[in-house]
């Protein structure tokens, strides 16, 4: 043997004991079966085994609905209603406390939506089944609630006399705002069948009740909290069915709202009017666009890992 051959021989490298474990690491794997997704057999694997086939089966955005610009802004439209008969109703009040509103017209006002609305109910709801008996007992709801509302007018006219009118219009927002954030939009937008906006009709009629104690007679008291009832308490009800009959009436009872409102407001405060028109074209327009530019960002994951979901077949 040569002197060269002696010399490579020393300068070739031993294996450190590292690189022999990841060799023999390397060499047992290589003689394991390989991974099976089965649990009655016993495999060659720890039971927290993550496998390099796991995420071949992730799916992304699998039940994920892309709305369209219509839809959301349809479904807007019971919003910018909520919000207009607010508003509505705030005007008619202080055209009511400043005298500028006879109690005559009122009355007849009154008459006229409730009759009006009643047989656009009738008309609009298709599961009804218009009977004697049905009409007789709304009626006769009718009849209970508004003489327990004008058997009660002297009191509840007297019934914050000896508060400020700065803490009234304080109360009277907050408790329209919870309304508006509390009411049952799904309802509205005809999604579910049961109205259920307990809180939200409950702070619309107390502060409706707060602003009738500021009016100056008792009858007036008693008109005005019928015009409430009406427009929380049974508006819900003709929309919902107006909704579920026909996108066009929506539509159009929005924009009539909408025109109402604003034309009353503008006799008020004409920047108020202008804030209005724009919040109400964020609503309608502004927020459909918001959400569609969002929706590029919606992550669903789906895989194996999740929850088998079993679905009922009705028949």
């Amino acid at each position: 043997m040569s002197l060269t051959q002696t010399n490579q021989q020393k300068e070739e490298p031993k294996e450190t004991p590292q690189e022999k474990k990841a060799e023999h690491k390397k060499k047992t794997e290589q003689k394991k079966k390989p991974w099976r997704k089965i649990l009655y057999i016993q495999q060659d694997y720890p039971d927290n085994h993550t496998d390099k086939s796991f995420l071949e089966f992730m799916v992304l955005n699998a039940t994920a609905r892309r709305r369209s610009f219509g839809e959301l802004s349809l479904a807007a439209t019971s919003i910018t209603q909520e919000l207009s008969i607010v508003l509505l109703f705030i005007v008619i009040f202080f055209h009511s406390y400043n005298n500028t509103l006879p109690l005559v017209h009122f009355v007849v006002i009154n008459s006229i939506l409730i009759v009006l609305g009643y047989l656009m109910f009738l008309y609009f709801e298709e599961d009804l089944e218009i009977t004697f008996d049905l009409i007789f007992n709304h009626l006769k709801t009718f009849f209970i609630v508004f003489t327990a509302v004008f058997s009660l007018s002297s009191v509840l006219r007297t019934l914050t006399k000896a508060i400020s009118n700065d803490t009234i219009w304080a109360l009277t927002i907050f408790l329209f705002c919870l309304h508006l954030f509390f009411q049952d939009y799904g309802y509205l937008n005809g999604f579910k069948d049961r109205f259920f906006a307990p809180f939200s009709l409950n702070a619309a009629i107390f502060g409706s009740v707060i602003l009738a104690s500021r009016l100056n007679s008792d009858f007036y008291v008693f008109v005005f909290l019928a015009f409430s009832f009406q427009v929380f308490a049974l508006s819900p009800l003709l929309r919902h069915s107006i909704k579920k009959f026909s996108n066009e009436f929506q539509v159009l009872l929005t924009a009539l709202l909408f025109a109402l409102t604003f034309g009353l407001i503008v006799t008020f405060n004409a920047l108020f009017a202008i804030l209005f028109f724009f919040f109400v074209a964020f609503i309608n327009f502004g927020s459909p666009l918001s959400l569609m530019a969002a929706q590029k960002w919606k992550l669903f994951i789906q895989g194996p890992w999740d929850c088998a979901v079993v679905e009922t077949v009705h028949k």
